[in-house]
């Protein structure tokens, strides 16, 4: 604080001496101008005072670092931002979808045959295949053989069918597995009308059966 106000002392006289007495400054001896440069020029660390301006001084030898070989930091200009260097990001892993589970397949029952005979009713064991038809053709037929897969022909068989009614026989089989899944096979023959046996036939149809007890 007291050095502030020597300064400004100084200062002041320096004015009031050179306005009223009209004393031209550069009429000052060297030691006066280096008197009033040393009240007037203020130097903070870690700069110091060096003739009439300041320098830098990191190293704290009263040496002025461009005068001592060492570099001074360039400052980066106002208005200038420095470069961002961005970190690259980590590859994105490919998403890994779940299998899905396999549906299992539903099994549909099922027992089919061509027209003129429909499938009424039927059962799969271990050791057997029953089958229920109907007669719709319009005329009475004589059944005279069965085959099925998986299960021993029915041969030699003569029984009679009137249309509209139904008829059965059961296979002796052998059937591994689940369920049942095979061809059928009804032959029969027509009835003329005077009873005589007529042409013969054979019916193809399909049956789709769970194994039961």
């Amino acid at each position: 604080m007291r050095k502030e106000v020597l300064l400004v002392l100084m200062v002041l006289l320096i004015i009031v001496i050179t306005a009223c007495e009209k004393i031209d400054v550069s009429k000052l001896s060297d030691k006066d101008l280096e008197r009033i440069s040393k009240e007037l020029i203020v130097c903070n660390k870690p700069y110091i005072r060096y003739s009439s301006e300041c320098c830098l001084d990191k190293n704290d030898n009263a040496i002025c670092d461009k005068d001592d070989g060492l570099v001074e930091e360039k400052e980066t200009p106002s208005g200038i931002t420095p470069p961002v260097i961005e970190t690259p990001a980590e590859p994105t892993k490919p998403e890994v979808k779940e299998k899905e589970a396999p549906k299992s397949e539903v099994f549909q029952e099922k027992c089919t045959l061509q027209a003129g005979l429909a499938c009424f009713d039927y059962k799969a064991t271990a050791t057997s295949l029953r089958i229920v038809f109907k007669n719709s053709l319009g005329y009475d037929i004589m059944v005279t053989g069965a085959k099925a897969q998986q299960c021993t022909a029915l041969t030699g068989l003569s029984f009679s069918v009137a249309n509209g009614n139904s008829g059965d026989f059961t296979f002796v089989c052998v059937n591994a597995g689940s369920k049942y899944d095979g061809q059928l096979n009804v032959t029969y023959t027509t009835t003329n009308l005077d009873g005589s046996p007529g042409i013969q036939h054979t019916n193809v149809g399909q049956i789709m059966a769970k194994i039961t007890s």
